[in-house]
């Protein structure tokens, strides 16, 4: 096919050559042809980009797996009105959706970052979620880390990792339960506590600073004498004391 050029449009016109029926000269007739109209190629939808929201949190992805024995805890506990979400499936997306702020580190992470709490007799809270202990995983291995330190270092000074029998907690002087104790700062025995002393002292700071918020918040109302001892112990000079009656 050839083109006819408009020099004012500048417009390109096609046209064909048809052979005359009566004369048979091939140049004789010149039939012009329909201008085609143009194909208008389809556009290619750009794919839309996915919004990216960053966060200076981590957020977990990937589908996560769960065991028989989870799904039938949650089918089970959901059953008898103590977990609020019917599947582990449930509670991970809540977990993952929910910031906490560590113990011990005060880092602001994801619940999926801290272990389940599995020290008491069932693994659900009264708001029915799963209960979590306080510290991230992160700090639970340093910790861990710490203790495997620390017994290696009262062993060298003749102290066991186990309690011996008939050993008492230095505190509330119970007998069962005594568990190995340290400083977590410079992993230096400690001494022995039974498991729920340990525990609290660990949910007040484990400190001296921590613990002094503590007494002093207690003091607003006791207000007992304290006197500092010559060995750094702190003693109560009045026996008896009478709490003050405030008006709420």
């Amino acid at each position: 096919m050839d083109f006819i050029l408009n020099a004012e449009t500048e417009k390109k016109t096609p046209f064909i050559v048809k052979k005359d029926p009566i004369i048979g000269d091939w140049n004789a007739t010149i039939v012009r042809c329909e201008e085609e109209p143009q194909k208008e190629e389809p556009q290619k939808e750009e794919p839309q980009k996915e919004s990216v929201v960053i966060s200076p949190i981590p957020i977990p992805t990937g589908e996560k797996v769960f065991t028989e024995k989870e799904i039938k805890m949650y089918e089970t506990y959901f059953g008898m009105g103590i977990a609020k979400h019917s599947n582990p499936k449930d509670e991970y997306a809540y977990e993952c959706s929910t910031l906490v702020d560590c113990r011990i580190c005060k880092e602001t992470k994801p619940l999926t970052e801290f272990q389940n709490n599995t020290s008491g007799k069932q693994p659900f809270g009264c708001d029915g979620k799963r209960l979590k202990r306080k510290e991230c995983k992160d700090c639970t291995k340093r910790e861990k880390a710490g203790q495997i330190e620390a017994v290696k270092l009262a062993k060298s000074l003749g102290k066991p990792y186990k309690a011996p029998e008939g050993t008492l907690c230095e505190m509330c002087e119970a007998t069962e339960k005594i568990v190995f104790d340290h400083c977590h700062d410079t992993k230096v025995f400690r001494g022995w506590l039974c498991d729920p002393c340990n525990r609290s002292l660990g949910v007040l700071g484990d400190n001296v600073p921590s613990l002094l918020k503590y007494t002093n918040y207690l003091q607003k109302v006791e207000k007992r004498k304290l006197v500092v001892n010559e060995d750094n112990t702190i003693s109560i000079l009045d026996s008896i004391y009478t709490p003050e009656i405030i008006n709420m």
